[in-house]
């Protein structure tokens, strides 16, 4: 039955490529994408690293999957579970075999590693567990603490996501530090309960609400960060309707949302090409790349026109200038 629903949700995606474009399907899906999805440049020690990461991100629920399996083994087996614990590391294996990493590939894992921790919440019996429960609480303790801290003494120098999740304005700070604190009281005595129905609803709601916080202000800080607005516009105002913007050595996806023109991905020789004589078009790249290209053959009218902070990266929008 699994492989009959699978095989109806390929078909749409699937019967196109086999009816209009076969040598690309084969050429480029099979061999070129998912061949090389696989076999890609990384080799086995990298993906072994990213494989533990998956739990990583389903904090604050993997405290409590020791207490998980040590349950599991006290109730007996059961049917269900095993087929969604077998399932979900199939997939956590598949995934995690990939020569290319990124986090939202493991996305269809963390609906199986829900399924199997809720059940532990609605089903186990807290004296069956007692001690993995409380180690389970102690650190969920130990991460508000830290939480909490970080609210009251901000840590600076953040690379990389940091500054875009961490929060920059007081309010924010006050608010996540009390959930934090609500946190920390409510697990301590939550775990003392007959039930886990109670602390695991408790966990949900103050996590809840702070990551209902930081979906609200996140973007705003991101926004900043990752400022492309100023450089999408300042490129789209500077480059006609017909013209085309290009980017060295290469542009993220942001850009496709912000300018309004043909943008055209190139490299060291085409930039110098490009960049030797008069033009309307613009050109996105580093500062530094910018500052090295123009010791060499660079046409007078060329300037910048936009300089904004990306990720921790300076970026200028350069122009030639217009006839």
């Amino acid at each position: 039955m699994g492989v009959f629903v699978l095989a109806v949700f390929a078909l749409p995606w699937l019967v196109p490529y086999l009816l209009e474009a076969r040598s690309a399907f084969f050429n480029e899906v099979l061999i070129g994408e998912y061949a090389q999805w696989f076999l890609g440049p990384h080799g086995l020690a990298y993906r072994i690293a990213h494989v533990p990461t998956v739990l990583l991100y389903f904090l604050p629920w993997t405290l409590f999957l020791p207490a998980t399996v040590v349950w599991w083994r006290r109730n007996g087996q059961d049917e269900g579970r095993r087929y969604v614990l077998w399932w979900t590391l199939t997939l956590w294996a598949l995934i995690g075999l990939s020569g290319i990493y990124r986090p939202r590939y493991f996305l269809p894992i963390y609906p199986g590693l829900a399924i199997l921790t809720g059940e532990f919440f609605a089903r186990a019996a807290p004296a069956v567990v007692r001690r993995e429960l409380r180690l389970g609480g102690i650190a969920f303790v130990i991460i508000a603490m830290v939480t909490l801290v970080a609210m009251i003494f901000p840590p600076s120098g953040l690379s990389g996501e940091g500054p875009v999740y961490m929060p920059d304005t007081v309010p924010e700070r006050v608010l996540i530090a009390v959930l934090a604190a609500i946190g920390m009281i409510g697990v301590l005595a939550a775990s003392r309960d007959e039930t886990l129905i109670g602390l695991a609803g408790l966990i949900a709601a103050v996590v809840g609400a702070i990551l209902l916080i930081e979906g609200f202000t996140s973007p705003i800080r991101r926004a900043r960060y990752y400022d492309v607005r100023a450089l999408g516009a300042a490129a789209t105002a500077h480059t006609p309707p017909g013209g085309t913007v290009f980017g060295y050595p290469d542009l993220s996806l942001e850009y496709d949302v912000y300018v309004r023109r043909r943008i055209v991905e190139i490299g060291p020789a085409e930039l110098g090409q490009l960049l030797a004589k008069p033009s309307t078009d613009a050109v996105i790249l580093t500062r530094q790349r910018w500052t090295a290209v123009q010791a060499g053959s660079v046409e007078a009218g060329w300037h910048v026109l936009e300089s904004r902070t990306v990720g921790g990266r300076d970026i200028v929008v350069i122009g030639g200038m217009r006839r």
